[in-house]
């Protein structure tokens, strides 16, 4: 399964993530992106929070005011079948960056 980064969001901690051209991926997730709520999320095993930018755009079409970034997500992806997806599955990111899903 292939897809395509649609945009990469970081924040100090909390959303609305903002927009950032490039990025650094390390274990713990995006270099300068911070966890709100580290006992809640974040961690080796929940870096990276990624959606979809066809999610977005069905609640959108029901009324709902969210962007990239909105849902606090650092990975706003296009092309990604949710429906397939798996823990245990991995992807190359970028130019050196391996992600692996951890939970759905």
């Amino acid at each position: 399964m292939t897809g395509t980064i649609f945009e990469i969001n970081i924040s100090r901690g909390g959303i609305p993530k903002r927009s950032i051209l490039s990025a650094a991926l390390t274990p713990l997730g995006i270099e300068g992106d911070a966890c709100a709520h580290p006992g809640i999320h974040g961690g080796l095993n929940q870096a990276l929070l990624l959606i979809g930018l066809e999610v977005l755009e069905e609640l959108q079409l029901l009324g709902f005011k969210v962007y990239p970034g909105a849902l606090g997500e650092n990975l706003t992806t296009v092309g990604l079948d949710y429906g397939q997806l798996r823990a245990g599955q991995r992807w190359f990111v970028g130019e050196q960056g391996l992600i692996e899903l951890t939970k759905l």
